[in-house]
């Protein structure tokens, strides 16, 4: 199991998006499945018209009446069109606070699955046991921003923040740049210490697609944003999460 954790430093550049396209075109032969911590509210299920009453909050209480790690946990998975598997989190700020609180106890690599696990954490704030929790034990924290001068203060910050955080010797923080902007996606990673996953472009049709707007599965799957992610793909750090960090070229 390689536990990815996505998280922004500042406004919404597509961590839901990125997330749910790297497990569409996650290698077949390893199970994935796309987890839902975002402190301030998860927006799957109202994207995709999943039920608010199955996912990380259905799990969460489980865990607490008696279910044990080791118990299935697809009673609480849901699946995107496509067949992708989540644990969706709570839509309203309020639930996904008190869902943030009980995080810490629920060792996201105790679930009792056997699959690589794409963590979408939202936007980073300043207290979220939960959220910290996870970005603390992730094998790789990919910190998704916007190429421009107001990303550089809050990346920096984000970044101070993760490492902070972090208490696993292999965790790796890296960048993901969406969209273009006076900064050069190599120049940033420069400025700010950290490895470079990449970049991806700014695909608004492909990305209300992700959103549960209609469209064509055909034509997403050429888009430039899916096409982009493939690449990126290969840049993780599979299977092996100590394995050292394939610089972008």
């Amino acid at each position: 199991m390689t536990v990815i954790a996505f998280v922004s430093s500042k406004g919404s550049p597509g961590v839901t998006t990125f997330a749910c396209v790297l497990g569409a075109i996650w290698p077949p032969d390893r199970d994935v499945m796309v987890v839902e911590c975002d402190p301030s509210g998860g927006d799957l299920a109202s994207r995709f018209g999943l039920s608010t009453e199955v996912g990380m909050t259905s799990l969460v209480i489980a865990r607490r009446h008696g279910e044990q790690p080791g118990d299935s946990v697809e009673p609480h998975l849901q699946r995107l069109p496509g067949g992708l598997a989540v644990l969706s989190g709570p839509v309203g700020g309020d639930a996904a606070a008190a869902l943030d609180r009980e995080l810490p106890a629920l060792e996201l690599r105790a679930l009792g699955v056997d699959c690589d696990l794409l963590v979408d954490c939202g936007r980073l704030v300043s207290s979220a046991p939960g959220q910290h929790s996870v970005l603390g034990r992730a094998d790789v924290v990919v910190l998704v921003t916007r190429p421009d001068a107001s990303a550089v203060t809050h990346a920096r910050w984000a970044i101070d923040r993760i490492t902070a955080l972090g208490h696993n010797d292999y965790r790796q923080i890296a960048l993901l740049t969406v969209g273009e902007g006076p900064f050069d996606a190599d120049e940033l990673a420069g400025v700010l210490k950290v490895e470079l996953l990449g970049s991806v472009p700014h695909d608004p049709a492909s990305a209300a697609i992700l959103r549960g707007e209609p469209g064509s599965a055909r034509v997403f799957g050429r888009s430039s944003l899916v096409t982009r992610a493939q690449h990126l793909l290969g840049r993780l750090p599979l299977p092996n999460p100590d394995e050292v960090w394939r610089h972008a070229s």
